[in-house]
């Protein structure tokens, strides 16, 4: 693989994994059954940013701290977020997007 190619991939996977994680919790919030494949995806694509990030530490040390990086936000998405999520609901406390949807009814209905 090509240096260009190889960076491409790993440029699109540095997206796609925070990207696929951001859906998920996108989707929690509005309440759709699809959020525990987002995270599944977000994972499966973050493990592989893991283990491609320090299989070429020593060729492409700044590559690698990106993508380690990268990860570090993958699990901060995947453990606090969906926690965080889970105790607005608890506590009652609506969120930006339902009140976001509740603003927009009342402008419809007026």
């Amino acid at each position: 693989m090509s240096s260009n190619t190889g960076n491409a991939c790993f440029f699109l996977l540095c997206v796609s994994a925070p990207g696929f994680l951001a859906l998920n919790a996108y989707q929690l919030v509005s309440g759709a059954s699809s959020s525990h494949a987002f995270a599944q995806l977000g994972a499966l694509v973050g493990a592989i940013l893991f283990i491609w990030s320090f299989a070429t530490v020593r060729q492409y040390p700044k590559r690698a701290v990106c993508g380690i990086l990268t990860f570090v936000l993958v699990i901060w998405l995947m453990v606090v977020l969906p926690a965080y999520i889970e105790w607005q609901r608890r506590n009652g406390r609506p969120s930006t997007h339902s009140l976001f949807i509740e603003a927009c009814r009342e402008t419809v209905t007026t």
